[in-house]
């Protein structure tokens, strides 16, 4: 009888503690959300808010287990190749890292994701590489909501009372988390999700963030669906004989998990080819005959790209001025000057988009006898604005630029020039990536996040990842995500 009383004793305070505890997670998520709506800039006091959210979210009395995470989210984890996916969100990779599963789902219901976003931004937290690996799967997760309303603190208490060789009631339930379109609004929509997806190197987070973007398209695909048949007319980006079942999307997202896509798509939100739609097809080999949902996920991510990389109307009629009229272009490239060095991040990624299609038009266009003085003036002037107006500015997000710009135009020659022979094709994107990055680095580059971009680059060309038989193996904590980490390991 006192061994009972004692249990019951003991259980009776880990209650008491559990509740406490909750009630400070509340209190911390209260706090978040306050900063998020008042516009806190100092980013110190979001660095406290990084320690304490850490402290307090992970090693929690209720943590999610690895089957738990597995049914929930379709970037969990399995523990091995060949393990059920059946799950209409699960996948058959493998998690480097297991942060996310520390956080129970209550948590990751109440808070800002406005907050996570904001504390991605950090400084500290972009050039530590496992703490940002660590918040943006915990972004991605906050994102998928159960259809019947978030997981509340008291809904968590009812595991308690379930037999151990059993899985939580809650968790049991299949087919009920989906992609929040309002959280996902609330951040701004997809573009934020997409500028972390070009950037971010790690392969675990790469996945999430893609999930994130297929379920959108799945989103966006039965919305369309849905106004065409409401209209009575055909949407653009959905065909009305398709009907997008759950079986469907399933299949769908572990063929593209299969084929490295999660991966290798990001490439075409930097450059998107002409024959992208093509080229995925013939890599994926589907028949189309049988499986239209896979053309219709194909070209509304072609659409996402486009929308995305798109140059608003005014400027791309100032471009067509560029390239046609040599006498009128010094008032375009002063307000091309004016939007790069902004400190507006929309008017600098107007202003990089701007010029990017102008490096590239110079680069591809027809030099007939009535476009090559356009065109040599034009070269002339991208020359300058690259070698002085970015590279020499004092604003790190600036001479960001270059680097992307940089980027951006390896892609298009290693496009162009892919059926040359691949030695030809490496000398010159040598020449040019010496070239561009001596500059920056002959001036003195400092600045760590641009660095770690430079670095990435390289990384990247020189490299050749191929992550799925790299993550279908069962992975220790700590292991081996990024490809500078498996380079090292004479993994790639």
């Amino acid at each position: 009888v006192e061994d009972n009383e004692s249990e019951s004793s003991g259980m009776w305070h880990v209650g008491r503690i559990q509740a406490f505890h909750r009630e400070l997670v509340w209190v911390l998520h209260e706090m978040l959300h306050y900063m998020v709506t008042t516009g806190e800039e100092d980013d110190t006091v979001w660095w406290a808010a990084v320690s304490c959210w850490t402290m307090m979210t992970s090693n929690t009395n209720h943590p999610m287990t690895q089957t738990q995470a597995e049914k929930h989210f379709p970037f969990a984890s399995l523990a091995t190749a060949h393990h059920s996916v059946d799950h209409p969100l699960e996948t058959i990779t493998q998690m480097a890292h297991p942060f996310p599963t520390d956080v129970p789902l209550y948590v990751l219901h109440q808070v800002d994701v406005r907050a996570l976003l904001r504390i991605l931004a950090l400084p500290r937290v972009k050039c530590d590489h496992k703490l940002h690996t660590h918040f943006l799967n915990v972004l991605c997760m906050a994102l998928f909501l159960p259809q019947d309303g978030p997981v509340t603190p008291c809904s968590t208490d009812c595991m308690a009372d379930q037999p151990k060789d059993k899985e939580p009631r809650h968790f049991g339930r299949r087919k009920t988390i989906q992609l929040s379109i309002p959280r996902l609004c609330s951040i701004g929509g997809i573009t934020p999700i997409l500028d972390l997806y070009t950037t971010t190197q790690s392969y675990p987070a790469r996945l999430a963030l893609f999930s994130v973007l297929y379920y959108y398209t799945v989103h966006l695909l039965k919305q369309d669906q849905q106004q065409g048949q409401t209209s009575g007319t055909k949407a653009p980006a959905a065909n009305p004989v398709v009907t997008y079942t759950d079986e469907a999307i399933r299949k769908v997202y572990r063929l593209l998990c299969t084929h490295n896509i999660p991966w290798h798509l990001a490439q075409i939100f930097l450059y998107l080819p002409n024959h992208f739609v093509k080229s995925i097809l013939e890599h994926l080999s589907v028949d189309l005959t049988h499986d239209r949902t896979v053309l219709g996920c194909i070209f509304a991510m072609r659409h996402l790209a486009t929308d995305y990389l798109k140059l608003e109307p005014v400027f791309a009629n100032e471009l067509e001025t560029m390239l046609s009229d040599p006498e009128k272009t010094q008032a375009s490239f002063e307000l091309l000057t004016t939007l790069l060095t902004s400190h507006n991040s929309e008017e600098r990624k107007q202003g990089e988009a701007w010029m990017f299609a102008l490096m590239k038009n110079v680069f591809e266009a027809d030099k007939t006898d009535a476009t090559i003085a356009a065109l040599m003036s034009a070269k002339q002037r991208v020359e300058k604005v690259l070698s002085e107006t970015l590279s020499l500015s004092p604003n790190p997000e600036v001479r960001k630029i270059f680097i992307a710009l940089t980027e951006k135009f390896i892609l298009l020659i290693k496009t162009k020039f892919q059926d040359y022979h691949p030695q030809h094709l490496m000398v010159h994107v040598n020449k040019m990536l010496n070239r561009y990055f001596f500059i920056l680095c002959h001036r003195g580059e400092r600045d760590l996040d641009n660095l770690i971009s430079m670095y990435n680059v390289i990384m990247n060309y020189i490299c050749k990842f191929d992550p799925v038989p790299q993550f279908l193996q069962s992975r220790r904590p700590g292991s081996a995500d990024t490809l500078t980490e498996l380079f090292l390991e004479g993994a790639v």
